[in-house]
């Protein structure tokens, strides 16, 4: 008897891994947080490490000498969150100042982000004084598409739907 049931565990496939748990919200970051402190927050107890804020200045500077201004939403996120070195759990990155600048300028504005290892990029481009709005580019034929009027509401969407978001398009 001993036999057979040695033998049926190396047959019978074992039991599947029960699902993960998912991350519950974070009790110290309130609902009403700015939305970049909600995200960091996020990316934190994920385990994705976040670079430090980078000054005003080198924002401005960067997006300068690629020829376009740093709306204070822009210089808001870097003074933030400084990018990241790998992807989150979704899949999207920021992009750090360093790998802004080597990317060439572009016409539909900044790069800032990839999605899936750079399946597709996001761009900043200004929109007033104020604010920058998000474009998709896909690298295929089509042109970018908006994805968000402002970097605010790219993140709100980003929060609410998460990888949804970044497919959506």
């Amino acid at each position: 008897m001993q036999i057979i049931r040695w033998f049926l565990d190396l047959w019978v496939p074992e039991k599947p891994e029960p699902p993960r748990p998912r991350i519950p919200p974070e009790p110290d970051i309130n609902a009403d947080a700015p939305v970049l402190e909600r995200l960091k927050a996020r990316w934190l107890r994920e385990g994705t490490d976040p670079y430090p804020p980078e000054p005003p200045e080198r924002v401005r500077q960067v997006f300068r000498e690629l020829g376009f201004e740093a709306t204070p939403d822009v210089i808001e996120m870097y003074g933030v969150i400084g990018g990241m070195d790998m992807p989150d759990n979704v899949f999207w990155r920021l992009w750090p100042l360093d790998e802004i600048s080597a990317e060439p300028p572009r016409e539909h504005g900044v790069v800032f982000s990839d999605y899936m290892l750079s399946c597709w990029n996001y761009f900043l481009s200004p929109v007033s004084a104020e604010q920058s709005a998000v474009y998709v580019y896909h690298y295929d034929s089509r042109p970018p598409i908006l994805v968000a009027p402002s970097l605010e509401a790219f993140f709100e969407r980003y929060l609410a739907e998460g990888e949804n978001f970044m497919n959506c398009c």
